[in-house]
């Protein structure tokens, strides 16, 4: 019964998560930064693991490649790899400004984190996306 617990505890988190990723990105930062760092960790496993669904799907992105990234580097923090994904977003594209903040406030978390991924991608490759996964390898956030 205590291990039903648990999992049933789990999944019901683990589903909140998900179902947050369906709100404006606006919105989903403003939750995730109500909650404690373990919280903001747990929604921003969810979006990244969301956003790298659309992306598989349009073949942007390699089955579990980003699921398996988060595994091989334990150090990684979620937030912190979401926050410098957006950054980064805007500094390697200053043409896509207006495009990102319209997509910012009116597009699902998970549409625009994937938008933002597919950006990088396409103008720095998978060496930009290499990177910030490395500099996000670090205490999260604040």
């Amino acid at each position: 019964i205590v291990l039903y617990l648990i999992v049933s505890s789990y999944l019901r988190r683990s589903k909140d998560a998900d179902e947050k990723t369906l709100r404006p990105m606006s919105e989903w930062v403003i939750l995730a930064n109500s909650g404690t760092k373990g919280h903001r960790e747990k929604m921003s496993y969810s979006l990244i693991v969301q956003a790298a669904a659309i992306l598989e799907s349009q073949k942007v992105l390699p089955n579990k490649s980003l699921r398996s990234l988060m595994i091989s580097k334990p150090e990684l923090s979620k937030s912190n790899f979401v926050l410098l994904i957006m950054e980064s977003t805007a500094e390697l594209c200053p043409n896509e400004f207006e495009f990102l903040k319209k997509s910012y406030k009116t597009e699902q978390a998970r549409v625009h984190l994937a938008q933002c991924i597919g950006l990088i991608l396409h103008h720095g490759g998978e060496s930009a996306l290499a990177q910030i996964a490395l500099a996000a390898c670090s205490e999260p956030i604040d």
